[in-house]
This record gives C-alpha cells, sequence and structure tokens, in this order.
C-alpha cells in the first residue's frame, strides 16, 4: 500500500487544500491520502490557531464522501511541541510495509534538513514538493531524493479565508466557492471566526469611504 501523508493546520480546510492533495495521490499513484492537522508546531509555536476539535470536525465535513482519504489526530492529541518524525514513526508502526510519501510546499524545500530527525523522515518517506507549474525550486539537487510535482494553480488560502470569515461575509463569492457547504454550515452555526472588532472597522472604514 502506498500512503501520502498531508499536513497543516487546516484552519480551515478549505477545497485547495482537497483538490491539490487528490491530485497529487492519483497522480503519483497512492492508495490512501491523510491528512494531519497540526497540533503545536515547532515552526509555528506562538502562532493562534482554532481548537484542534473544531478544525478536525471542519476536516471532517470536507472530505465527507470522498474515498481513500482518512485523519491521523495523533499530532492533536499530544501536549507540548509535536514533530512530525513522532507522526512518521506512528504510520510506519501502524502501517506495516506500507510506502510512505508526504507532502510539502516549495518554501519548505531547502528546509529539510532543519526539521528533528530528518535524515530518519527521508529514510522512511519520499517527500513530494508541490509547485505552481514552471516554478523551479532552490536547492532541487540537494535533495535528489524530493519529488517536484507541478500542481494547478488554485488563488486561495486559508488567511483571506478567515479576513472574510471574520467580518461574517458567509455569502462572499470567495467562501462560497472554496468551503465546503457542511464545513461552512457550521462556521456559520457556531460563529467560527467571527470578529466583531474586525466588523466595527470594516463599519467605519465603509462610512469614510462614503464621505
Amino acid at each position: 500500500m502506498k500512503i501520502l501523508l498531508f499536513g497543516g493546520g487546516f484552519d480551515p480546510t478549505h477545497r485547495g487544500h482537497i483538490e491539490t492533495s487528490l491530485f497529487v495521490r492519483d497522480e503519483r499513484g497512492y492508495d490512501k491520502l491523510i491528512f494531519v492537522p497540526t497540533g503545536t508546531s515547532p515552526h509555528k509555536q506562538n502562532k493562534k490557531k482554532t481548537d484542534a476539535a473544531t478544525r478536525i470536525e471542519l476536516l471532517r465535513r470536507s472530505i465527507e464522501g470522498i474515498s481513500g482519504v482518512d485523519i491521523e489526530t495523533f499530532e492533536t492529541e499530544q501536549t507540548g511541541v509535536v514533530y512530525f518524525w513522532q507522526t512518521l514513526q506512528l504510520t510506519v508502526l501502524k502501517y506495516t510495509g506500507a510506502e510512505l510519501g508526504f507532502l510539502i510546499g516549495s518554501d519548505w524545500i531547502s528546509k529539510l534538513d532543519r526539521w528533528r530527525n530528518w535524515r530518519y523522515i527521508k529514510s522512511v518517506a519520499k517527500p513530494i514538493c508541490m509547485v505552481r507549474p514552471g516554478y523551479v525550486p532552490e536547492d532541487t539537487a540537494k535533495y535528489a531524493t524530493t519529488d517536484i510535482i507541478n500542481v494547478p494553480v488554485l488563488p486561495i488560502s486559508s488567511t483571506a479565508l478567515r479576513e472574510k470569515l471574520a467580518l461574517g461575509l458567509y455569502e462572499d463569492e470567495l467562501v462560497q466557492k472554496w468551503i465546503m457547504p457542511k464545513a461552512l454550515e457550521l462556521i456559520r452555526e457556531k460563529s467560527l471566526y467571527l470578529d466583531p472588532s474586525a466588523m466595527v472597522y470594516q463599519r467605519v472604514a465603509d462610512r469614510s469611504d462614503s464621505v
């Protein structure tokens, strides 16, 4: 069996996460795609995130009905900093004999040797670097075992969506297009990401523009 891991904050999950990872899974012939919501990442310890249970539920709703996809919650169940090599170690034990791969963005390809236990990571799993068509990452020679794959350019980010949701713009074209309906239903129901101070600021800005 070939298993592809995709780690991230997924805060919130959007179609870009799903479509690009499914594209790589199918292009590279992996049997199973596993999303790994991050806990306390060593790279982003001071970044504020939505609580793990909520992010996992949004992810679950977003991938509902998609075959060959699963969620690994190991990292969110730990206290303190969690390293990716620990997640891989668990995966090796859980899926004995499986061929493993993991997805990274082009900004990480030259930083792999800074990851904790990076030699172990590369000994048990193949890094697959997602790049825009025509983009050539630096230092590819240094990481000759890294698989470089061109993925479709999808003009969206979780940050852009959070900015819309902070203002309660649930009917916004961007929100409607990129967040799966069942996930958006929960976001609206619980007013997730809504920021009253941002809404006040926006109303003041709108009034200033109209003067």
